[in-house]
């Protein structure tokens, strides 16, 4: 039987990688996006990839504090990475 924790981290893995119950993934969405488009930028918005970093930076984070890591912290360098 699966714990509380583990139940959310399938979820979470679902939900970036592939199968989620809410229909595409991260990953699946990101699947024909091109270089260019990733790194494309509208003035003041974020690109594909500063949003992806982001989203991995925080999905890290959540993973870390529910293996009990309670001193794990994003760093400024993760939050905005491209």
């Amino acid at each position: 039987m699966q714990s509380e924790i583990q139940k959310i981290a399938s979820l979470l893995k679902k939900t970036f990688e592939g199968g989620a119950w809410h229909g595409p993934a991260v990953m699946e969405n990101l699947a024909n996006i091109t270089e260019t488009q990733a790194l494309m930028k509208l003035p003041h918005t974020h690109s594909v990839i500063e949003l992806v970093s982001h989203m991995v930076a925080w999905r890290n984070y959540v993973i870390k504090k529910l293996a009990g890591d309670i001193n794990y912290k994003v760093s400024d360098e993760m939050k905005t990475a491209v």
